[in-house]
């Protein structure tokens, strides 16, 4: 005869067991979000709990391998100076032109720089959920990079949405481009690269 307290018992059991291993494994519990500031370089997994407005140079740089930025809705603005003031690696919403790879960066806005997000020699980056408007050249810039995803970003009034030079395996999807100055999306020496699932609409040919 089954011990109905007993399976009453074990299933609490179980339940209990499973919950603590959801609470303790990795990602289950949201980073808090910290305050960063205009240049600020990111060296771990951080989530934004503040715009930045007017920044000089770079927004963001990353500084290591395996990190997360998570803008958590807020905006990285540039002081709108484009090519007037530097050349692109030196004004970025969020600045990988060190070579760091497998970062994530996606949840916001990035507006009045050179470029929103600058890729230089990555690998595994992901970029997604991003809005980008007023940078003088591309929403996503990607050079001498393998295996890289941007998706779900609207570009508006920027130079280019997504531009991507000798570079390899990049996947460009659900990228919105309007009113863009030189062209929606810009391949240039590169290899296996699918742009699928765009719109582009009101930019130069």
């Amino acid at each position: 005869m089954i011990d109905q307290a007993q399976v009453r018992r074990a299933i609490r059991g179980l339940l209990a067991a499973t919950m603590l291993s959801l609470a303790l494994a990795p990602g289950a519990h949201a980073a808090k979000p910290v305050t960063v500031s205009c240049g600020q370089t990111i060296t771990k997994d951080t989530k934004l709990a503040n715009d930045l407005t007017n920044c000089p140079a770079n927004g963001l740089i990353i500084g290591a391998d395996n990190i997360t930025l998570d803008l958590n809705g807020h905006t990285i603005d540039g002081d709108g100076d484009g090519f007037d003031s530097c050349a692109t690696e030196c004004d970025a919403g969020v600045d990988d032109s060190g070579r760091y790879e497998r970062i994530k960066i996606s949840g916001g806005a990035i507006r009045e720089f050179v470029s929103g997000v600058d890729l230089v020699g990555t690998k595994g980056t992901r970029v997604h959920q991003l809005s980008t408007t007023g940078l003088a050249h591309g929403a996503v810039d990607i050079s001498e990079s393998s295996d890289v995803t941007v998706k779900d970003v609207t570009s508006v009034g920027d130079g280019v949405a997504v531009f991507v030079s000798v570079s390899r395996d990049v996947r460009v999807e659900r990228v919105s481009g309007i009113d863009e100055e030189f062209v929606g999306i810009g391949l240039s020496r590169s290899d296996r690269v699918r742009v699928a699932g765009n719109r582009i609409s009101r930019s130069a040919p």
